[in-house]
């Protein structure tokens, strides 16, 4: 009886180590090697916008910090306390239609649009700003239709920019942490 309390603790530790593990914790110190510089801490800043089209900025520095703080490569940060920044500017955004449908009597259906994101991204060393990593012109794509107000047509138009936002972020992580 003795021998199977002693066992508990050690059964406890290790179902704890487990679990923890299996949620998503990490134990020991996060860290990456990014074009052969070992980093463990990135700031991204707000993102620039030299596009035509509000607010794309700040759905880019959204998606990049989600992607970042999700894959847990790296621990994010303020820049004042961080290794690197990931700076990113929009540099254009484009909406152009696909597809406008019109009935045997003329009347326009529906019209279909894509909109394409375009950004220039780097990774500096933050004391320095001496570039460790860089892609420029990176595109993505999201398609929206028009609704039958243009407020639900804005809001599919704001629907496909975080879309993209969002792919162009999966993109970058992958380009980033592959080495490429």
């Amino acid at each position: 009886m003795r021998s199977n309390l002693a066992a508990w603790p050690l059964l406890a530790g290790s179902l704890l180590l487990v679990a923890l593990t299996g949620c998503g914790y990490r134990i020991g110190t996060r860290q990456s090697t990014i074009a052969g510089v070992t980093i463990k801490t990135l700031a991204i800043p707000v993102a620039r916008n030299r596009s035509l089209h509000p607010g794309a900025e700040v759905e880019l520095t959204r998606a990049l910090r989600l992607v970042i703080a999700r894959n847990g490569a790296l621990r994010l940060r303020a820049v004042a306390s961080a290794e690197a920044l990931l700076l990113s500017s929009v540099t254009n955004v484009q909406i152009a239609t696909l597809a406008t449908p019109v009935s045997p009597d003329g009347t326009l259906l529906l019209v279909q649009y894509r909109l394409t994101l375009t950004v220039d991204l780097r990774v500096v060393k933050r004391d320095t700003r001496e570039p460790i990593w860089t892609m420029n012109g990176l595109q993505e794509t999201a398609d929206f239709l028009t609704g039958r107000l243009p407020v639900e047509t804005e809001a599919n138009s704001r629907w496909a920019l975080q879309r993209a936002a969002e792919r162009v972020a999966e993109r970058a992580y992958r380009y980033i942490f592959s080495g490429l």
